[in-house]
């Protein structure tokens, strides 16, 4: 699993110049759903963070610290984000 879709694309990218093919070689996953993920010549499998939820999540914990200044922004926030099965990943064998 790679931390971004950029950095799993440019590990795919490389497998295939070595003549390795994903995910029949290995498997490769991404994070943020980007764009140019899904029209890949081998669509990345990828992993959707909530980020119009975490937007409004945000917005909400600012406006409650302009509010009021004694407002504690310090919290423990779990969000779940949404895996999204493309053809860069194979079932193990």
């Amino acid at each position: 699993m790679a931390s971004y879709d950029y950095i799993a694309i440019g590990a795919m990218k490389a497998l295939y110049e070595r003549g390795l093919s994903v995910p029949d070689y290995i498997s490769i996953i991404g994070y943020d759903n980007i764009r140019e993920s899904e029209y890949l010549p081998c669509p990345l499998t990828t992993i959707s963070p909530p980020i119009e939820r975490m937007v409004k999540l945000g917005v909400n914990i600012l406006h409650n610290k302009i509010i009021d200044k004694t407002f504690n922004d310090i919290q423990h926030i779990s969000l779940k984000p949404e895996l999204i099965i493309r053809n860069s990943t194979a079932p193990i064998k």
